[in-house]
């Protein structure tokens, strides 16, 4: 009740991985959760540099949680189309045409629930994402630039989500 509470005066919940498969999303609403198939043109299961604009078949949104965001690079695996009342934050088009929402954003009162994805931890990781060329499971959004690793606009994201939450919060 004290979470259902929170998330109705504008807290958000952020769910992915493990808790996909635990049903919290299920207790405030009825998640669609499909496995999503992404590959390169090459064949390889990999991540994808989504900047907004530039292809009509990887979109991010405008919506006050992706404010600023203008490149994520992520590795799909869930979509959450057919969600109740979900808003899309990031959709993609895999090379046999099915599209698919990624990250999306689902209204609960004053606040969110935000359903990710992408491959995040190394037990959901593992396949097809953990033997991916570049995949790295401290580093599930990123891309390796060298000696350092790129999460372009993830942390304005995460960001944006606490900032959302903490001045819904303060105006009531």
């Amino acid at each position: 009740m004290k979470l259902r509470d929170w998330m109705a005066r504008g807290g958000v919940l952020w769910v992915e991985g493990r808790g996909l498969e635990s049903g919290v999303a299920d207790a405030f609403v009825s998640v669609q959760n499909r496995s999503f198939s992404f590959r390169k043109d090459t064949g390889d299961s990999a991540g994808e540099l989504i900047v907004k604009g530039a292809l009509p078949q990887h979109m991010i949104h405008d919506h006050p949680l992706t404010a600023g965001v203008e490149q994520l690079y992520l590795y799909p695996q869930r979509d959450f189309t057919g969600t109740p009342k979900l808003q899309p934050l990031v959709e993609m088009t895999n090379p046999e045409g099915d599209r698919g929402v990624i990250l999306g954003a689902v209204p609960y009162g004053k606040g969110w629930i935000v359903l990710d994805g992408t491959a995040r931890e190394t037990r959901r990781a593992w396949w097809p994402f953990g033997r991916s060329k570049g995949f790295d499971e401290d580093h599930p959004n990123a891309v390796r630039l060298g000696d350092r690793w790129n999460a372009y606009d993830w942390d304005r994201l995460l960001r944006n989500t606490a900032q959302v939450a903490q001045e819904t919060m303060a105006s009531n």
